[in-house]
């Protein structure tokens, strides 16, 4: 994160100039700040040592930058992290809350996302559901938006939010076979492109990623995936 917020060129500078200046002797936490901070455009002891002596990180809104410590029950001290810039990559250690305007913007246009900003939306949401801070049932949504993605991490993150909303259906239910079947809507299509059996063409993320795909589908008791597994 900090890093990120220096500039790598800027960031590797400073740590290059710690290293030279302490190479033949010990040193403390100041003098790595201290040298950094003169290629930072703040200070950065100051921005490093709430994060690092403070318990936890924080849940920021998007639209108003307030911030609150995140915490899974409530009752918890709150604490105050220095922020200087939200990114929406994987290098902040906190979580954004995004408004239902911004993340419906968000999921219409994921395929332009980076991968960094994809599995950043997904941990967030994912975690403000576990939290309470957002409804459970938005995650479905999230789950529909992410079908056409080929990328084994990003289904890995699917397939740890499947397993979250188990959790809220009694089995043999008719909520929980509705729940199925969309979970197997969601994953068909790459079922489809992965088949059962590894390819010559496979990449090496297909073959990461067909595991996953068939415990969904197995998940989903869908009738064509098990017609197909019978088969093979």
């Amino acid at each position: 994160m900090l890093m990120r917020t220096m500039g790598e060129t800027e960031f590797f500078k400073g740590l290059a100039e710690y290293f030279e200046e302490h190479k033949y002797g010990n040193t403390t936490a100041e003098d790595l700040w201290r040298a950094l901070s003169k290629y930072a455009s703040f200070n950065v002891s100051e921005f490093m040592m709430p994060w690092l002596t403070q318990p936890g990180y924080p849940v920021i809104d998007a639209e108003t930058k307030e911030q609150h410590r995140f915490l899974l029950t409530k009752g918890g001290k709150n604490y105050t992290y220095p922020i200087i810039d939200i990114r929406d990559d994987l290098s902040g250690h906190y979580l954004i809350k995004l408004s239902d305007e911004a993340l419906q913007e968000k999921l219409k246009n994921v395929s332009k996302l980076s991968k960094e900003q994809k599995l950043r939306l997904l941990i967030d949401q994912r975690y403000l559901a576990k939290a309470s801070e957002v409804p459970s049932a938005s995650l479905l949504k999230l789950l529909e938006a992410f079908k056409d993605e080929t990328d084994d991490v990003i289904w890995d993150m699917l397939s740890v939010i499947v397993s979250d909303l188990k959790i809220f259906f009694d089995p043999q239910t008719e909520e929980k076979r509705k729940f199925q079947e969309r979970v197997g809507k969601i994953a068909r299509g790459q079922f489809e492109r992965l088949g059962i059996v590894a390819k010559s063409t496979d990449t090496e993320s297909d073959r990461r990623m067909r595991p996953i795909v068939m415990s969904l589908m197995r998940f989903s008791k869908d009738v064509t995936y098990r017609k197909e597994i019978e088969e093979k």
